[in-house]
């Protein structure tokens, strides 16, 4: 079974100059600790996948709703016994 440094240059080997220099910049970034522009220039040539302008704005906390009788685990565990 290959290691996954053996994977790696196995992979790196095959990458033409173009998919190696972006792989290079990636591995650049990754290790400052700033891939996420990367991230999204590599997404954005994605025809499947939208990147968003700007980062989502944080999701409000919700409340748990509150409901009567027993909880759905509690039913699931008393039909299985």
């Amino acid at each position: 079974m290959n290691s996954v440094r053996e994977t790696l240059r196995s992979t790196v080997a095959s990458l033409t100059d173009a998919e190696a220099t972006k792989a290079l910049d990636f591995i650049k970034r990754l290790r400052d600790g700033h891939p996420e522009p990367m991230l999204a220039e590599l997404l954005a040539d994605e025809p499947a996948i939208l990147v968003p302008p700007e980062p989502f704005m944080p999701l409000s906390a919700l409340e748990a709703i509150e409901g009567s009788g027993a909880p759905a685990s509690e039913l699931l565990v008393r039909d299985r016994r």
